[in-house]
């Protein structure tokens, strides 16, 4: 192990007090050391997202606690690495859909409604509170599907 790995780790140490364990291994676990030149500390992010989230929300807090490891003030640069090497492989797996065959069912024989002789418009009796429920009723059996 290099000694950069080795101040890295102490680095991740800290900071895996300082953040709750989801963050921490969300976003900070991924991470490895690429190299130190001039005063700026390279670090490897698996992708965009998380370097944009690193940067936005972590930066300052990486630089604090790469200053009390090291005792020098630092900045800090993401970059994306892929150490895949080919296609990745679809970790979900897919069941298939199972397939049923129709149910045949029976076939009901529809006969017409059965109308009550009482209820019809020759015996409905119209008064000075319905006439405009009789007309309206009427209009639409004369007229189904028509206007209404």
């Amino acid at each position: 192990m290099t000694e950069l790995t080795n101040l890295w780790g102490q680095v991740l140490k800290k900071l895996q007090r300082d953040l709750s364990k989801p963050s921490f291994e969300t976003w900070l676990k991924p991470t490895q050391p690429i190299t130190l030149v001039k005063n700026t500390l390279v670090i490897g992010v698996p992708n965009e997202f998380a370097r944009d989230w690193l940067e936005t929300r972590y930066a300052s807090l990486l630089q604090e606690a790469v200053q009390d490891v090291l005792k020098l003030p630092l900045a800090i640069d993401f970059v994306i690495i892929d150490d895949q090497e080919g296609p990745r492989e679809n970790t979900v797996k897919r069941e298939t859909a199972k397939t049923f065959s129709a149910v045949q069912m029976p076939r009901e024989n529809f006969t017409a409604p059965v109308l009550n002789p009482k209820y019809t418009f020759d015996t409905f009796v119209v008064g000075n509170s319905n006439r405009f429920a009789h007309a309206a009723s009427l209009a639409v059996a004369e007229a189904p599907a028509k206007a209404y």
